[in-house]
Order: C-alpha cells, then structure tokens, then sequence
C-alpha cells in the first residue's frame, strides 16, 4: 500500500484497515462542503467524481489519507465495507447509532452471486449522511454533494433499504458501515 498516509493515519497490517486520525473532522468537512453548496471551494471535487471516491476525498482532506493514494471501484471496495466483517444498518434507528465519519455502502443483493457495491455516502451523526448522486436511493438528486436524512423511517423495509427502481420492481438494499477504514 505504500506511504499513502498523512496526519496519524495508518495501515494496520493485522486487520487490514485503516486507522484514521480524525473520522469526526472528514465528517465536519462533509457537512460543511453540503451545508456550503456550490459556493464552497471544493464542491466541484465531491460532486464531479464516482459517490465512494466523493467519499474518500473527504477522508483525504481531513481523516488522515494522502490524495490520490486508493481509490474504490464496483468490484474494489471490500477495504472500505464489507457485507461478512461490518455492521449492518437494518432500520432508521440503526442510522442513528453510525458514528460520524463511517463509510456506509449500499449493496445490490438481487443478483447472487456478483453482489457489489451500489452506492456509498459518508455517516455525520444523528442518522443524517453526505453523498452525491444519491437519487439510485430514491431520494436526494442525480448530481450534488448533498446530505440527507438516513435516519427517517420511510425507506427502511424489513431489514433494508428499499427502492423501486426505473423498471418499477422493489429493489431491496444491504446497508453496511465501517467506521475504522
């Protein structure tokens, strides 16, 4: 992996995660970045790019990773959050309790066995997340660094999240996060 750390982050051989310095200030930088809106600096760089890679920009400005050092691709995430090692969010109140600066991952289970990652936002407390691209969830837009309330009742279905997608067929999501990636 490299030196691809700056601040007190570090690679944990071990357990293969990343231990970032300050999860709570990549947080506070997404928030910052969605309350600012376009006028803010780096909205352009959360919004232009795939949402897990908006993600880890925010970690890259203020949670301890250099630039450019990884990046996540629909078949690469397992670093970031994966459906056998993380916790599962299954209901609003499970959004409440994901600690800010958690990398949360939406995976498409309807396809056995090419399960991948569907869509990733960034957890900044009280059941609320920042991302871009957020309408495949059925809320939020196609395109802006926007945060939304995660934590509300009204998608969360039997122990996912759900969505009817262009088709009109139910599709159900898995929720995972990682807060130590």
């Amino acid at each position: 992996m490299g030196n691809c750390f700056k601040n007190n982050a570090s690679y944990d051989v071990v357990t293969g995660k990343i231990q970032r310095s300050d999860p709570a200030a990549a947080a506070r930088f997404a928030r910052e970045v969605a309350d600012t809106g376009e006028t803010h600096p780096d909205y352009d760089k959360l919004n232009k790019v795939v949402c897990w890679n908006a993600v880890l920009a925010c970690a890259e400005e203020h949670g301890g990773l250099r630039k450019g050092s990884i990046a996540v691709t629909a078949k690469s995430w397992d670093d970031f959050v994966h459906m056998n090692d993380d916790y599962q969010i299954r209901t609003a109140a499970d959004m409440h309790q994901v600690p800010e600066g958690s990398f949360i991952g939406f995976f498409d289970t309807n396809y056995p066995p090419n399960i991948l990652i569907m869509h990733a936002m960034m957890a900044t407390g009280n059941g609320m997340a920042c991302g871009n691209k957020n309408s495949c969830l059925g809320i939020g837009r196609h395109g802006g660094w926007e945060m939304l309330n995660l934590g509300a009742d009204e998608h969360w279905v039997d122990g996912s999240w759900c969505i009817i997608d262009s088709k009109g067929s139910f599709r159900n999501l898995k929720v995972y996060y990682r807060s130590d990636w």
